[in-house]
């Protein structure tokens, strides 16, 4: 049986230890969200639709709009017609498709669906 240094099989541990860390970190930043990605918002019955995400805001006509952002919440204002303003928050806990549905007045966002 051959003897290993110390040292070595302690380097080799902790080499070990950190690559399981960091895979184990990668894993989990992508089921939780985290890191930047396409959002696809939908706003059934808006004539357009405005998205602030921390950075810059992105404006599209009609009932969807596409933008890409690492931000975990945006603003969001869809009018249904020039009079009625509605606006709420979208949560964004990954990339993917979200709807927003008026409720009186807000916009109650649910997704990715």
């Amino acid at each position: 049986m051959s003897q290993t240094n110390p040292r070595v099989r302690l380097a080799g541990t902790a080499a070990v230890t950190l690559l399981l860390g960091f895979g184990t970190g990668f894993m989990a930043g992508q089921q939780l969200g985290g890191g930047e990605g396409v959002v696809e918002l939908e706003v059934p019955g808006a004539v357009a639709i405005s998205a602030f995400c921390g950075k810059a805001t992105v404006h599209g006509n009609g009932t969807k709009v596409s933008f890409v952002t690492s931000a975990a919440q945006c603003e969001i204002e869809a009018p249904l017609s020039p009079a009625m303003p509605l606006r709420g928050k979208l949560d964004v806990s990954r990339p993917g498709k979200y709807r927003c549905k008026h409720e009186s007045t807000q916009l109650d966002c649910e997704g990715p669906l």
